[in-house]
Protein backbone atom coordinates (compact mmCIF):
# COMPACT_ATOMS: atom_id res chain seq x y z
CA UNK A 1 0.00 0.00 0.00
CA UNK A 2 3.07 2.08 0.69
CA UNK A 3 4.30 2.14 -2.72
CA UNK A 4 0.62 2.32 -4.20
CA UNK A 5 0.40 6.10 -2.24
CA UNK A 6 4.12 6.53 -3.87
CA UNK A 7 3.09 6.35 -7.02
CA UNK A 8 -0.32 8.06 -6.90
CA UNK A 9 1.51 11.11 -5.51
CA UNK A 10 4.23 10.83 -8.36
CA UNK A 11 1.11 10.31 -10.66
CA UNK A 12 0.13 13.77 -9.73
CA UNK A 13 3.97 15.70 -9.79
CA UNK A 14 2.91 17.25 -13.26
CA UNK A 15 -0.58 17.29 -12.73
CA UNK A 16 -1.28 18.99 -16.46
CA UNK A 17 0.33 15.94 -18.18
CA UNK A 18 -1.14 13.87 -16.02
CA UNK A 19 -4.68 15.09 -17.35
CA UNK A 20 -3.97 15.25 -20.67
CA UNK A 21 -3.25 11.02 -20.24
CA UNK A 22 -6.11 10.50 -18.44
CA UNK A 23 -8.05 12.91 -20.98
CA UNK A 24 -6.51 10.42 -24.28
CA UNK A 25 -7.00 7.09 -22.08
CA UNK A 26 -10.66 8.05 -21.07
CA UNK A 27 -11.75 9.33 -24.39
CA UNK A 28 -10.47 6.08 -25.60
CA UNK A 29 -11.94 4.21 -23.32
CA UNK A 30 -15.27 5.47 -24.25
CA UNK A 31 -14.64 5.58 -27.57
CA UNK A 32 -14.36 1.55 -27.34
CA UNK A 33 -17.09 1.09 -25.21
CA UNK A 34 -19.87 2.76 -27.92
CA UNK A 35 -18.40 0.89 -30.45
CA UNK A 36 -18.68 -2.20 -28.94
CA UNK A 37 -22.67 -1.39 -27.54
CA UNK A 38 -23.42 -0.39 -30.93
CA UNK A 39 -21.61 -3.20 -32.36
CA UNK A 40 -23.11 -5.69 -30.34
CA UNK A 41 -26.49 -4.27 -30.57
CA UNK A 42 -26.27 -4.59 -34.15
CA UNK A 43 -25.38 -8.11 -33.75
CA UNK A 44 -28.30 -8.90 -31.73
CA UNK A 45 -30.94 -6.96 -33.74
CA UNK A 46 -29.49 -8.73 -36.84
CA UNK A 47 -29.82 -11.61 -35.44
CA UNK A 48 -33.80 -11.17 -34.37
CA UNK A 49 -34.67 -9.51 -36.91
CA UNK A 50 -33.67 -12.82 -39.33
CA UNK A 51 -35.31 -15.01 -37.12
CA UNK A 52 -38.33 -13.19 -35.99
CA UNK A 53 -38.71 -12.19 -39.75
CA UNK A 54 -39.20 -15.27 -41.41
CA UNK A 55 -36.41 -17.05 -41.42
CA UNK A 56 -37.33 -18.74 -37.79
CA UNK A 57 -34.83 -20.87 -35.75
CA UNK A 58 -34.06 -23.75 -37.29
CA UNK A 59 -35.59 -25.00 -41.24
CA UNK A 60 -36.30 -28.41 -42.21
CA UNK A 61 -36.95 -29.80 -45.53
CA UNK A 62 -36.22 -32.95 -47.99
CA UNK A 63 -33.64 -32.66 -51.05
CA UNK A 64 -35.46 -32.35 -53.95
CA UNK A 65 -38.85 -32.97 -52.68
CA UNK A 66 -41.46 -32.66 -50.07
CA UNK A 67 -42.14 -33.60 -46.99
CA UNK A 68 -44.56 -36.39 -46.46
CA UNK A 69 -47.71 -35.72 -44.31
CA UNK A 70 -46.36 -38.80 -42.23
CA UNK A 71 -43.00 -36.92 -42.12
CA UNK A 72 -44.60 -33.76 -41.01
CA UNK A 73 -46.54 -35.72 -38.33
CA UNK A 74 -43.27 -37.75 -36.87
CA UNK A 75 -41.84 -33.71 -36.60
CA UNK A 76 -44.57 -32.36 -34.86
CA UNK A 77 -44.78 -35.68 -32.46
CA UNK A 78 -40.35 -34.92 -32.18
CA UNK A 79 -41.23 -30.74 -31.35
CA UNK A 80 -44.45 -31.45 -28.86
CA UNK A 81 -41.80 -33.75 -27.09
CA UNK A 82 -38.61 -31.21 -26.32
CA UNK A 83 -39.17 -28.42 -23.93
CA UNK A 84 -36.90 -26.18 -25.95
CA UNK A 85 -39.30 -26.24 -29.07
CA UNK A 86 -42.37 -23.53 -28.61
CA UNK A 87 -43.74 -25.00 -32.12
CA UNK A 88 -43.75 -25.49 -35.67
CA UNK A 89 -45.09 -24.17 -38.59
CA UNK A 90 -45.68 -25.68 -42.14
CA UNK A 91 -44.85 -23.21 -45.13
CA UNK A 92 -45.10 -24.58 -49.25
CA UNK A 93 -43.63 -21.93 -51.58
CA UNK A 94 -44.51 -22.18 -55.31
CA UNK A 95 -44.10 -20.13 -58.84
CA UNK A 96 -47.12 -18.72 -60.25
CA UNK A 97 -49.18 -15.73 -61.66
CA UNK A 98 -51.50 -13.50 -60.28
CA UNK A 99 -54.00 -11.69 -62.61
CA UNK A 100 -56.50 -8.91 -62.57
CA UNK A 101 -57.82 -10.08 -65.76
CA UNK A 102 -56.14 -6.79 -67.78
CA UNK A 103 -52.74 -7.00 -65.88
CA UNK A 104 -50.77 -10.46 -64.99
CA UNK A 105 -47.58 -10.92 -63.49
CA UNK A 106 -45.37 -13.51 -62.13
CA UNK A 107 -45.22 -13.94 -58.71
CA UNK A 108 -43.33 -16.23 -55.66
CA UNK A 109 -46.62 -17.11 -53.58
CA UNK A 110 -45.76 -18.91 -50.12
CA UNK A 111 -48.71 -20.49 -48.67
CA UNK A 112 -48.56 -20.20 -44.52
CA UNK A 113 -50.26 -20.74 -41.13
CA UNK A 114 -50.79 -17.21 -40.40
CA UNK A 115 -51.60 -17.61 -36.67
CA UNK A 116 -48.39 -19.51 -36.21
CA UNK A 117 -46.39 -17.19 -38.36
CA UNK A 118 -47.98 -14.48 -35.84
CA UNK A 119 -47.42 -16.29 -33.08
CA UNK A 120 -43.40 -16.19 -33.54
CA UNK A 121 -43.49 -12.50 -34.35
CA UNK A 122 -45.85 -9.45 -34.99
CA UNK A 123 -42.86 -8.48 -37.18
CA UNK A 124 -43.47 -10.85 -40.31
CA UNK A 125 -44.21 -9.54 -43.49
CA UNK A 126 -45.55 -6.00 -41.90
CA UNK A 127 -48.62 -4.65 -43.38
CA UNK A 128 -48.55 -0.88 -45.65
CA UNK A 129 -51.90 -0.91 -46.67
CA UNK A 130 -55.15 -2.81 -45.58
CA UNK A 131 -55.01 -6.42 -43.35
CA UNK A 132 -53.11 -9.73 -43.01
CA UNK A 133 -54.36 -12.54 -44.14
CA UNK A 134 -57.14 -13.48 -41.44
CA UNK A 135 -55.70 -16.33 -38.67
CA UNK A 136 -58.82 -18.77 -40.15
CA UNK A 137 -58.72 -20.28 -43.32
CA UNK A 138 -62.06 -19.63 -45.56
CA UNK A 139 -61.91 -22.75 -48.41
CA UNK A 140 -65.08 -20.49 -50.01
CA UNK A 141 -63.53 -17.64 -50.03
CA UNK A 142 -59.76 -17.03 -49.74
CA UNK A 143 -57.18 -14.28 -49.56
CA UNK A 144 -54.11 -13.55 -50.29
CA UNK A 145 -51.59 -10.43 -49.93
CA UNK A 146 -48.85 -8.89 -52.07
CA UNK A 147 -45.94 -7.21 -51.94
CA UNK A 148 -46.11 -3.39 -51.55
CA UNK A 149 -44.40 -2.95 -55.00
CA UNK A 150 -46.52 -5.74 -56.61
CA UNK A 151 -49.45 -4.03 -55.71
CA UNK A 152 -48.81 -0.79 -56.66
CA UNK A 153 -47.72 -2.23 -60.24
CA UNK A 154 -50.74 -3.72 -61.43
CA UNK A 155 -52.70 -1.45 -59.30
CA UNK A 156 -54.60 -3.17 -56.79
CA UNK A 157 -56.28 -1.72 -53.30
CA UNK A 158 -57.56 -4.38 -50.46
CA UNK A 159 -60.51 -5.77 -51.48
CA UNK A 160 -60.07 -6.39 -55.26
CA UNK A 161 -60.91 -9.95 -56.63
CA UNK A 162 -57.71 -11.72 -58.21
CA UNK A 163 -57.17 -14.71 -60.15
CA UNK A 164 -53.88 -16.75 -58.64
CA UNK A 165 -52.97 -19.68 -61.10
CA UNK A 166 -50.34 -22.15 -60.13
CA UNK A 167 -49.23 -25.55 -62.13
CA UNK A 168 -50.19 -28.67 -60.21
CA UNK A 169 -47.72 -31.63 -59.24
CA UNK A 170 -48.95 -33.21 -62.05
CA UNK A 171 -48.43 -30.55 -64.57
CA UNK A 172 -51.94 -29.18 -64.90
CA UNK A 173 -52.30 -25.16 -64.95
CA UNK A 174 -55.05 -24.55 -62.18
CA UNK A 175 -56.56 -21.60 -60.73
CA UNK A 176 -58.29 -20.02 -57.51
CA UNK A 177 -59.84 -16.38 -57.19
CA UNK A 178 -58.57 -14.71 -54.14
CA UNK A 179 -59.56 -11.88 -52.56
CA UNK A 180 -56.82 -9.06 -51.81
CA UNK A 181 -56.58 -8.41 -47.93
CA UNK A 182 -54.06 -5.82 -48.55
CA UNK A 183 -50.30 -5.08 -49.03
CA UNK A 184 -47.12 -6.06 -46.96
CA UNK A 185 -43.28 -5.15 -47.44
CA UNK A 186 -40.08 -7.34 -46.54
CA UNK A 187 -37.87 -3.91 -46.69
CA UNK A 188 -36.08 -5.07 -49.71
CA UNK A 189 -38.00 -3.34 -52.70
CA UNK A 190 -36.89 -6.15 -55.32
CA UNK A 191 -38.97 -8.92 -53.06
CA UNK A 192 -41.75 -7.04 -53.02
CA UNK A 193 -42.08 -6.61 -56.41
CA UNK A 194 -42.01 -10.48 -56.99
CA UNK A 195 -43.57 -12.18 -53.52
CA UNK A 196 -47.35 -12.78 -52.68
CA UNK A 197 -48.35 -14.98 -49.10
CA UNK A 198 -51.26 -16.73 -49.03
CA UNK A 199 -52.64 -20.09 -46.67
CA UNK A 200 -51.14 -22.93 -46.56
CA UNK A 201 -54.43 -24.64 -47.35
CA UNK A 202 -55.02 -22.64 -50.73
CA UNK A 203 -51.54 -23.33 -51.77
CA UNK A 204 -52.42 -26.98 -51.31
CA UNK A 205 -55.66 -26.66 -53.05
CA UNK A 206 -54.12 -24.64 -55.75
CA UNK A 207 -50.79 -27.45 -56.66
CA UNK A 208 -53.81 -30.35 -55.62
CA UNK A 209 -51.10 -32.13 -52.89
CA UNK A 210 -51.19 -32.13 -49.06
CA UNK A 211 -46.99 -32.12 -49.29
CA UNK A 212 -45.23 -29.55 -47.33
CA UNK A 213 -42.24 -28.12 -48.75
CA UNK A 214 -40.74 -26.00 -45.21
CA UNK A 215 -41.02 -27.34 -41.42
CA UNK A 216 -39.93 -24.41 -39.21
CA UNK A 217 -38.93 -24.63 -35.67
CA UNK A 218 -39.30 -21.98 -33.45
CA UNK A 219 -37.45 -21.94 -30.08
CA UNK A 220 -37.68 -20.79 -26.71
CA UNK A 221 -33.86 -19.66 -26.70
CA UNK A 222 -32.08 -19.05 -29.54
CA UNK A 223 -28.74 -20.31 -27.91
CA UNK A 224 -30.67 -23.94 -27.74
CA UNK A 225 -30.72 -23.19 -31.52
CA UNK A 226 -27.15 -25.87 -32.16
CA UNK A 227 -28.00 -28.73 -29.70
CA UNK A 228 -31.79 -28.75 -31.18
CA UNK A 229 -30.63 -28.93 -34.85
CA UNK A 230 -28.10 -31.30 -33.83
CA UNK A 231 -30.81 -33.36 -32.29
CA UNK A 232 -33.06 -33.33 -35.36
CA UNK A 233 -30.38 -34.01 -38.06
CA UNK A 234 -29.88 -37.46 -35.63
CA UNK A 235 -33.58 -38.08 -35.45
CA UNK A 236 -34.21 -37.77 -38.94
CA UNK A 237 -30.97 -38.36 -41.50
CA UNK A 238 -33.19 -38.52 -43.86
CA UNK A 239 -34.38 -34.61 -43.47
CA UNK A 240 -31.87 -31.71 -44.28
CA UNK A 241 -31.64 -29.63 -41.17
CA UNK A 242 -30.24 -25.65 -41.70
CA UNK A 243 -30.39 -23.11 -39.01
CA UNK A 244 -30.52 -19.09 -39.10
CA UNK A 245 -27.01 -18.76 -39.62
CA UNK A 246 -27.12 -20.78 -42.63
CA UNK A 247 -30.10 -20.03 -44.19
CA UNK A 248 -28.78 -15.96 -43.68
CA UNK A 249 -25.17 -15.52 -44.97
CA UNK A 250 -25.65 -11.97 -44.97
CA UNK A 251 -25.62 -12.10 -41.07
CA UNK A 252 -21.78 -13.73 -40.65
CA UNK A 253 -20.75 -10.81 -43.65
CA UNK A 254 -22.05 -8.30 -41.26
CA UNK A 255 -20.27 -9.73 -38.22
CA UNK A 256 -16.82 -10.16 -40.31
CA UNK A 257 -16.78 -6.43 -41.32
CA UNK A 258 -18.10 -5.19 -37.76
CA UNK A 259 -14.91 -7.31 -35.77
CA UNK A 260 -13.16 -5.93 -38.59
CA UNK A 261 -13.78 -2.41 -37.90
CA UNK A 262 -13.72 -2.77 -34.21
CA UNK A 263 -10.14 -4.35 -34.26
CA UNK A 264 -8.28 -1.79 -36.36
CA UNK A 265 -10.46 1.06 -34.54
CA UNK A 266 -8.95 -0.32 -31.46
CA UNK A 267 -5.50 -0.92 -32.73
CA UNK A 268 -5.18 3.16 -33.26
CA UNK A 269 -6.78 3.95 -30.17
CA UNK A 270 -4.17 1.33 -28.44
CA UNK A 271 -1.64 3.32 -30.42
CA UNK A 272 -1.86 6.76 -29.75
CA UNK A 273 -2.66 6.21 -25.91
CA UNK A 274 0.60 4.32 -26.14
CA UNK A 275 2.73 6.96 -27.46
CA UNK A 276 1.09 9.58 -24.52
CA UNK A 277 1.89 7.23 -22.00
CA UNK A 278 5.28 6.69 -23.08
CA UNK A 279 5.79 10.24 -23.51
CA UNK A 280 4.63 11.09 -19.87
CA UNK A 281 6.94 8.15 -18.53
CA UNK A 282 10.34 8.87 -20.56
CA UNK A 283 9.73 12.83 -19.31
CA UNK A 284 9.18 11.68 -15.55
CA UNK A 285 12.08 9.38 -16.08
CA UNK A 286 14.65 12.26 -17.28
CA UNK A 287 13.06 14.42 -14.37
CA UNK A 288 13.65 12.58 -11.45
CA UNK A 289 16.99 10.56 -12.41
CA UNK A 290 18.85 11.48 -9.23
CA UNK A 291 15.67 10.71 -7.14
CA UNK A 292 15.99 7.26 -9.10
CA UNK A 293 19.84 6.87 -7.92
CA UNK A 294 19.34 8.74 -4.31
CA UNK A 295 16.38 5.37 -4.07
CA UNK A 296 18.99 2.72 -5.57
CA UNK A 297 21.53 4.43 -2.99
CA UNK A 298 19.67 3.68 -0.31
CA UNK A 299 19.09 0.01 -1.05
CA UNK A 300 16.05 -0.16 -3.19
CA UNK A 301 16.20 -2.35 -6.09
CA UNK A 302 15.85 -1.45 -9.47
CA UNK A 303 13.59 -3.98 -10.30
CA UNK A 304 11.22 -1.99 -7.81
CA UNK A 305 12.27 1.24 -9.01
CA UNK A 306 10.78 0.01 -12.83
CA UNK A 307 7.94 -1.41 -11.08
CA UNK A 308 7.14 1.48 -9.35
CA UNK A 309 7.11 3.38 -12.91
CA UNK A 310 4.46 0.26 -14.25
CA UNK A 311 2.36 0.90 -11.10
CA UNK A 312 2.24 4.70 -11.93
CA UNK A 313 1.10 3.81 -15.68
CA UNK A 314 -1.79 1.27 -14.65
CA UNK A 315 -2.80 4.13 -11.88
CA UNK A 316 -3.12 6.31 -14.87
CA UNK A 317 -4.59 3.76 -17.53
CA UNK A 318 -7.22 2.01 -14.57
CA UNK A 319 -8.83 5.49 -13.51
CA UNK A 320 -8.48 7.40 -17.41
CA UNK A 321 -10.47 4.03 -18.39
CA UNK A 322 -12.89 3.46 -15.59
CA UNK A 323 -14.25 6.92 -16.31
CA UNK A 324 -14.20 6.28 -20.07
CA UNK A 325 -16.11 3.33 -19.77
CA UNK A 326 -18.93 4.90 -17.76
CA UNK A 327 -19.62 7.95 -19.39
CA UNK A 328 -19.66 5.70 -22.60
CA UNK A 329 -22.24 3.84 -20.67
CA UNK A 330 -24.37 6.83 -19.79
CA UNK A 331 -24.13 7.75 -23.23
CA UNK A 332 -25.28 4.70 -24.68
CA UNK A 333 -27.83 4.83 -22.43
CA UNK A 334 -28.75 8.15 -23.57
CA UNK A 335 -28.69 7.62 -27.34
CA UNK A 336 -30.62 4.73 -26.71
CA UNK A 337 -33.42 6.17 -25.13
CA UNK A 338 -33.92 8.99 -27.44
CA UNK A 339 -35.33 6.72 -30.08
CA UNK A 340 -33.03 7.96 -33.35
CA UNK A 341 -33.91 6.25 -35.89
CA UNK A 342 -31.07 5.24 -38.77
CA UNK A 343 -31.61 5.42 -42.38
CA UNK A 344 -32.34 2.16 -44.48
CA UNK A 345 -29.47 0.36 -44.80
CA UNK A 346 -28.65 0.26 -48.76
CA UNK A 347 -31.39 -1.81 -50.99
CA UNK A 348 -33.88 -1.70 -48.09
CA UNK A 349 -36.78 0.63 -47.38
CA UNK A 350 -37.29 0.19 -43.64
CA UNK A 351 -35.64 2.18 -41.07
CA UNK A 352 -34.32 1.11 -37.83
CA UNK A 353 -33.88 2.58 -34.47
CA UNK A 354 -30.76 3.45 -33.00
CA UNK A 355 -29.19 1.19 -30.17
CA UNK A 356 -26.33 1.09 -27.91
CA UNK A 357 -25.93 -1.77 -25.66
CA UNK A 358 -23.73 -1.21 -22.43
CA UNK A 359 -22.32 -4.63 -21.73
CA UNK A 360 -20.80 -4.95 -18.24
CA UNK A 361 -18.48 -7.65 -19.31
CA UNK A 362 -16.77 -5.87 -22.08
CA UNK A 363 -16.72 -2.67 -19.95
CA UNK A 364 -14.39 -4.24 -17.51
CA UNK A 365 -12.15 -6.34 -20.49
CA UNK A 366 -11.48 -2.49 -21.67
CA UNK A 367 -10.36 -1.15 -18.82
CA UNK A 368 -8.44 -4.62 -18.29
CA UNK A 369 -6.86 -3.82 -21.41
CA UNK A 370 -6.17 -0.09 -21.23
CA UNK A 371 -4.91 -0.40 -17.72
CA UNK A 372 -3.11 -3.49 -18.71
CA UNK A 373 -1.73 -1.43 -22.00
CA UNK A 374 -0.39 1.37 -20.20
CA UNK A 375 1.08 -0.34 -17.59
CA UNK A 376 3.42 -2.12 -20.21
CA UNK A 377 4.13 0.64 -22.19
CA UNK A 378 4.73 2.46 -18.73
CA UNK A 379 7.55 0.14 -17.25
CA UNK A 380 9.24 -0.12 -20.99
CA UNK A 381 10.92 2.94 -21.13
CA UNK A 382 12.61 1.77 -17.39
CA UNK A 383 14.91 -0.30 -19.22
CA UNK A 384 17.77 2.28 -19.33
CA UNK A 385 17.56 2.02 -14.92
CA UNK A 386 19.86 -0.92 -15.87
CA UNK A 387 22.16 0.18 -17.95
CA UNK A 388 23.37 3.27 -15.65
CA UNK A 389 25.36 3.39 -12.88
CA UNK A 390 24.31 5.06 -9.79
CA UNK A 391 27.07 7.82 -9.97
CA UNK A 392 25.22 9.11 -13.41
CA UNK A 393 21.93 9.03 -11.48
CA UNK A 394 23.49 11.42 -9.00
CA UNK A 395 25.87 13.49 -11.19
CA UNK A 396 22.79 14.43 -13.11
CA UNK A 397 21.84 18.80 -12.76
Amino acid sequence: MRWVRLAWRNVWRNAGRTAIVLLIVGVGAMSAMLSLGFMLATFYGLQESTILGGVGHIQVSKDEDFLSPREIGALEDWAAADDRVRFGMSRLSFGGLISTGAQTRTLQVMGIEPERERRMSIGFAPVTEGEHLPLDHDPVAPDAVLGKELAQDIGVAPGTLLTLLGTTHDGVLNAVDVSLRGSYTTGVPELDMRQGLTHLETARFLLNTDVTETKVIVLHDTADVESVAAALAQRFPELTVATWSELSPFYGGVVSLYRSVFFVLGAVLSTVIAFSVINVVVLAINERRKEMGTMIALGISRAKIRATFALEGALMGSCGALAGVVLGGLVAFGVTMMGIDMPPPPGRTLQYPLIVDVDLLGGALIVAFFTALTTLVAWAPTYQLERREVVEFLSER
